[in-house]
């Protein structure tokens, strides 16, 4: 399988991933239940970070249509994931922090949330050095890795969710 099959793939997990989190959603409200607003952080995270993904999945075979290199191609999508990335983390952690802080009981994971953020600014970071020095040869797999950890950092978040989703559900009843 090469670059461009593995992305498209992804692409079609990040709108299974999106779609799957809609009906949860909806499945939710149906049932009564309401959201606090960690639990809306997570339902907006969820979404944006599944169409980021699907966004990061297209990019690159968007890029090879142009009269460019495909290396350059490649590196450019680089710079793009990494900077929208970047832009998107800042975004999450400010609303993270203001969640906790409306109920700071969520904040008890911290080392997983540390681990997590960490192996984000880490990706960012060799996106970013892929988009400038990294070998021709790794240019592709790092990318794709990117979009991978993305979507696997997505997966445990609704994980996460569904868990919190469901304690609250059996206590409502």
């Amino acid at each position: 399988m090469g670059a461009t099959d593995l992305l498209l793939t992804l692409a079609e997990i990040s709108i299974a991933f999106v779609g799957f989190s809609a009906v949860i959603v909806i499945f939710r409200q149906f049932a009564g239940g309401e959201f606090s607003e960690f639990e809306h952080l997570q339902v907006a995270v969820m979404i944006q970070g599944g169409l980021l993904s699907l966004f990061f999945s297209i990019v690159p075979p968007l890029f090879e249509l142009l009269p460019i290199p495909p290396v350059h191609a490649w590196r450019f999508a680089s710079a793009v994931q990494a900077l929208v990335s970047a832009a998107w983390l800042i975004s999450f952690l400010r609303k993270r922090r203001r969640a906790v802080e409306i109920s700071p009981a969520l904040d008890a994971s911290r080392v997983g949330y540390f681990l997590r953020m960490g192996g984000a600014s880490a990706i960012i970071f060799a996106l970013l050095l892929n988009s400038l020095i990294t070998p021709e040869s790794l240019v592709k797999p790092i990318y794709c890795f990117g979009v991978v950890w993305f979507l696997g950092v997505l997966g445990w978040l609704f994980a996460a969710a569904w868990r919190i989703w469901g304690r609250t559900a059996s206590r409502e009843e």
